[in-house]
């Protein structure tokens, strides 16, 4: 989640603008870990939805996570 909070802090964002996280993992084992960082990074009524995968391989045969984020600006608007 650093990652994602450095390149939201890029954009001018925070994990407050988090409406959705994916998480995949090739070991099922590692969700609970996902989810206790969850529970620390944001409060219950706040917590963006989740969508946890176990998946075989990831890009590439080193990774064990990876995580999509969707963030929405809510300063923007649609034209």
């Amino acid at each position: 989640m650093d990652n994602v909070e450095a390149l939201l802090a890029a954009a001018e964002m925070t994990t407050a603008n988090i409406v959705k996280l994916s998480y995949y993992a090739t070991q099922a084992t590692d969700f609970p870990t996902l989810m206790q960082i969850r529970q620390r990074r944001w409060a219950f009524d706040l917590a963006p939805s989740v969508t946890a995968i176990a998946v075989s391989a990831l890009a590439r045969p080193e990774y064990l996570i990876e995580i999509e984020a969707v963030a929405i600006d809510p300063m923007e608007q649609s034209p």
